[in-house]
């Protein structure tokens, strides 16, 4: 039996003082923090956590209002960074009585279990999830302590690098290096720490949610296990750049290929090595200075359509939804810019938005899957899910055969000479370009390319533009200095390519935005040889998650201040 009470300040002022100082017998912690959430519709407050264990009973205090806690309550205070005991109690907080009292800025709430644990959960994750606070503060400790300090060896590493080129015979050497390596040379190594996870915690949540409370426990590099599956998560810069830059050619896009395989083949996100070179130096020329310039120009009539729907909803008083129509704002530009087609999605329904984030939201579900259960036989053809990602696929990969059609078309007959400043006044189009230079690619090929540049450039732009939105709406300093900018820059005009380097402030508001909410918040790449980061060995096969998002959040490189 579940019982809810709400303490008035006139009640309960000693109570109230105890816990806001640390100094209430039971309180595992007390923090002052701001909340920025990315619970839909996000929201931005001021709180003091506090966290107080009485045997079952738990205390969160000085909540101000929450935009949505009713029915977010768990994903709302896990954003907030509160530990996971006081998660576990919330979801009595979807009661209403509870939800009114919460709405209000109560001094104190608190939800009682008789038994000492809540309702449908194990009575063995309370300890746990109770200790996690203490174990975030033992951490540097643990470090300093040389708890995660081994023996390694550093020339077992260079021989086995060697061995892992020689194929079968090199795979007998390396075993028996890992049985008697230790008698070989010297130097000392850090352990990875290894975080408890279970597969529980990532479901019915964006997975760098959980990522980011499991960095803030474990710090800057941990190994997470989710049944047979075993990761490397990064959250520190320094070994980011290593991975994706220093040394980038001993790593591949692992996973992230196999889960994009279905939707974008080899294009250029999912390609490694020399396929991906071979397609940048392709694709990448057509992006020369008299292209964007034009393509800035249609960016701007595209955006105008959008101003002019904006326009007449605010006059009618309608509510829109910037999410869906930032999709087919750019949706639309990408068609233009890519294709040279125009999708006209601001007016009508062509299906294609629904269709790209069919195909999104399946790649996701793949990525978190414990069983491919798609590449069982016969199976698209049974699961209702599976109808519907092949019957989206369909409609994306037919677009885009009428497409290269015509533009094939259009190319047979001009007689330009094609040349780096190549550029069809008509049809200004990237698959113009490609298609006019000659490139010897299959149709495969050209068409993963091309579906790459639709999805990903389509979804990314589109998730900018509405988080930029959504952080100007709640900081109107920040916008009205936009927006003064802007009105001096342009005026009423559609920009062009001289008026970017002006946009100054502009461009800073963009590059927060991306901090904030980057896109993609993970990277995914697979150690496809041994290799030495710092003190930390990284094994060949080893599948890393680099967190943008939690690197973008760490205090060690940005200051925790207002956008």
């Amino acid at each position: 039996m579940i019982r809810k009470q709400r303490i008035s300040s006139s009640s309960s002022e000693q109570t109230q003082r105890q816990l806001a100082e640390s100094s209430h017998p039971h309180v595992i912690s007390s923090t002052k923090f701001q909340l920025s959430s990315y619970v839909v519709p996000p929201f931005t407050c001021e709180l003091q956590k506090v966290v107080v264990d009485t045997g079952g009973t738990f205390f969160i205090c000085g909540l101000h209002p929450l935009t949505r806690f009713a029915t977010e309550p768990e994903a709302a205070m896990f954003a907030a960074g509160f530990d996971s005991a006081s998660i576990l109690q919330l979801p009595r907080l979807r009661q209403p009585s509870i939800a009114a009292t919460v709405r209000r800025p109560p001094v104190c709430c608190f939800a009682h279990s008789s038994n000492g644990r809540p309702n449908g959960r194990k009575s063995k994750d309370l300890p746990e999830r109770l200790l996690e606070e203490k174990r975030r503060a033992e951490l540097a400790a643990r470090i300093s302590s040389g708890e995660f300090t081994v023996k390694q060896w550093g020339l077992a590493l260079m021989l086995k690098n060697g061995f892992s080129k020689l194929g079968p015979a090199g795979n007998f050497l390396e075993e028996l290096l890992n049985k008697f390596g230790p008698r070989i040379g010297d130097g000392e190594k850090a352990e990875i720490p290894q975080a408890k996870g279970s597969f529980r915690a990532v479901r019915g949540q964006a997975f760098f949610i959980p990522l980011y409370e499991l960095y803030l426990a474990y710090g800057g590099i941990f190994r997470l296990n989710f049944g047979p599956k075993s990761f490397l998560v990064v959250s520190d810069a320094e070994i980011a750049r290593h991975i994706l830059r220093d040394n980038c050619k001993a790593y591949s896009k692992g996973i992230l290929a196999e889960i994009l395989d279905f939707v974008m083949g080899k294009g250029l996100i999912p390609a490694d090595g020399e396929i991906w070179r071979t397609r940048r130096r392709a694709i990448v020329p057509a992006m020369h200075q008299k292209y964007v310039a034009a393509m800035i120009n249609l960016f701007g009539q595209a955006s105008a359509k959008l101003c002019k729907k904006l326009s007449a909803a605010a006059s009618s008083g309608e509510d829109v939804e910037m999410e869906s129509l930032f999709s087919r704002l750019t949706l639309d530009v990408i068609g233009k810019a890519v294709f040279n087609y125009d999708f006209d999605s601001l007016s009508v329904d062509n299906g294609i938005v629904e269709a790209v984030y069919i195909v999104l939201r399946e790649a996701e579900k793949r990525s978190t899957s414990l069983v491919p259960t798609w590449k069982i036989p016969l199976w698209k053809d049974i699961s209702p899910r599976q109808k519907k990602v092949t019957e989206a696929l369909s409609l994306i990969n037919n677009t885009l055969d009428d497409l290269i059609a015509t533009c094939k078309r259009m190319v047979d007959k001009e007689e330009m000479h094609f040349d780096e400043e190549y550029m069809n006044e008509q049809d200004p189009s990237i698959l113009h370009f490609l298609l006019a230079s000659g490139d010897d690619v299959t149709s495969k090929q050209l068409r993963d390319d091309l579906m790459t540049l639709l999805i990903a450039g389509h979804e990314t732009s589109a998730a900018v533009l509405t988080w930029t939105f959504y952080l100007l709406s709640k900081e109107p300093r920040v916008f009205a200095k936009l927006q003064e900018e802007v009105d001096s820059v342009l005026g009423d005009r559609i920009p062009n390519i001289a008026d970017m380097k002006n946009l100054k402030y502009t461009t800073r508001v963009i590059n927060e935005s991306l901090r904030l909410y980057p896109q993609p918040p993970v990277l995914i790449r697979r150690a496809i040889e041994d290799d030495q980061i710092g003190q930390y060995l990284i094994k060949r096969g080893e599948d890393i998650f680099i967190s943008v998002w939690n690197i973008h959040r760490s205090a060690e490189h940005w200051a925790m201040r207002k956008f």
